[in-house]
Formats: C-alpha cells, sequence, structure tokens
C-alpha cells in the first residue's frame, strides 16, 4: 500500500518515525497513557503501515515482532513500553 494514502485507507502510516512520536498517535487513538522504562527506546526508529482497527494489544505485538520492542505492559489504561 502507498504509504501516501494509507491515512485514508484506515492505517497508521510511520516512516522512520521515532517511538515516542507513534506512542503519541497511539495514545491519542486509544486514549491510553503510554510511558517508556528507558529513555533510549524513545528515539528508535519505526516504519510500517498499522491498521487503525486493531487494538492496542495487536499494534503493540506487531511492534514487539520487529524487535523494536522488548516487551510492554499494560495496567488499566497505562500501557509502558519496554
Amino acid at each position: 500500500m502507498d504509504y501516501d494514502v494509507a491515512w485514508v485507507k484506515g492505517y497508521f502510516n510511520f516512516k522512520d518515525t521515532t517511538l515516542i512520536d507513534i506512542m503519541r498517535v497511539l495514545s491519542r487513538w486509544y486514549d491510553v497513557t503510554i510511558t517508556f522504562e528507558t529513555q533510549a527506546l524513545e528515539h528508535v526508529k519505526f516504519s510500517g503501515l498499522l491498521h487503525k482497527q486493531q487494538n492496542i494489544e495487536d499494534i503493540l505485538n506487531g511492534i514487539k515482532n520487529t524487535k523494536f520492542i522488548n516487551a510492554y505492559e499494560i495496567k488499566n489504561k497505562t500501557i509502558t513500553i519496554k
């Protein structure tokens, strides 16, 4: 799918985007608070298309499967990226 029209098709479009910027978008979309266990993770860059209709756990698992994050923890409406 073309990155330029991804948003029209219902996808988040991230191209060389830092995890902190991605998590800001996801935080607003899913109405959750997202924190990082270490600051170094905030600056890791990710590229990919993520479907907006997926739940937050599926999105995080997709990012985790790419080895950009090791783990995450969800407590109520707060997510910690590890």
